[in-house]
């Protein structure tokens, strides 16, 4: 069955909308993830960009996979990937596929299995549909606007994806060491074990499995050079959506929700990502109390 009859047979029996959408996405991003694994297990040619970060050949085959796939079916909607500059006509179209072939090479080269494919659609400023693949432990988390979450892993078991609340007192804060030493070092708020409180992780790229697989409760994230430097659109896009689709909350640090733009340009402010909205609450007070000040002035 191709794609889009896949798409179309998913759409009549749900009546969701962004049916197709969502059954192309999913068997581009386990195409591209194949392709990934094999690398993975077999080597990848690695190189430099322009910026000093690394890219190899897993990163390249996974996006030519992406991008030929979703011009395919949709080919009225533009792409902005990590690894292609943007054409001129990005901004006319009115939908947008972000791509990040593989979010997290520097791990990949490392040989560690904490890399994801993800993509997400985005209309009007908002990702209206996306998903999440790591090759390695074959777990896929998959969102449509208004459509809820879902966890589909290996051998096809597909769960609805659903955080359960979580009180501050018990909450695990996770945050990368830069993030840490830019907002949390005097924060009035952080009481009591920090062992639980704050997670220290090695960084590069915040993913919904960190919350469904109970690492963190609640994540900040992107707060380094004066909260510009946290990463593209395409890091973040994905993971909103399904953050959101989840019953959880994902803004910047001042609150609000992103309006992803159709650039190659860092995005501002930073992002934390909670279970639920009180927990969410609980850790953008935490970030006010700690008076921090940045290059852009204090929060």
């Amino acid at each position: 069955m191709s794609d889009d009859a896949t798409g179309n047979a998913t759409g009549n029996a749900t009546g969701n909308p962004l049916a197709r959408e969502e059954a192309v996405l999913i068997a581009a991003v386990l195409e591209a993830g194949a392709a990934i694994r094999e690398r993975y297990e077999h080597g990848a040619a690695v190189y430099t960009k322009a910026d000093n970060s690394p890219v190899t050949d897993a990163d390249l085959e996974a996006n030519t996979i992406l991008t030929a796939r979703l011009r395919a079916a949709f080919p009225a909607d533009a792409l902005l990937t990590e690894e292609e500059p943007p054409v001129p006509e990005v901004g006319d179209a009115p939908r947008c596929w972000f791509i990040d072939p593989l979010d997290g090479t520097a791990s990949f080269v490392r040989h560690e299995p904490t890399f994801a494919v993800m993509v997400g659609l985005e209309v009007g400023g908002r990702p209206v549909v996306a998903a999440v693949y790591n090759p390695i432990r074959d777990e896929l988390y998959t969102a449509t606007a208004g459509g809820g979450a879902r966890l589909v892993r290996g051998g096809g078991e597909t769960l609805p994806l659903r955080f359960a609340p979580v009180s501050a007192d018990t909450a695990r804060i996770g945050t990368a060491p830069r993030s840490f030493r830019t907002l949390m070092e005097d924060t009035p708020r952080w009481t009591g074990d920090p062992d639980r409180l704050l997670v220290k992780g090695r960084g590069g790229g915040f993913r919904p499995a960190a919350f469904a697989n109970d690492r963190f409760d609640a994540y900040i994230g992107g707060l380094v050079d004066g909260l510009r430097g946290g990463g593209y659109p395409w890091d973040l896009i994905a993971t909103d959506l399904i953050v959101h689709e989840a019953g959880g909350v994902f803004t910047d640090v001042f609150g609000g929700r992103y309006r992803y733009p159709r650039a190659h340009e860092r995005l501002y402010g930073g992002y934390i990502g909670a279970k639920d909205p009180a927990l969410h609450a609980y850790v953008l007070g935490m970030l006010r109390d700690a008076q921090s000040t940045t290059a852009e002035g204090k929060l």
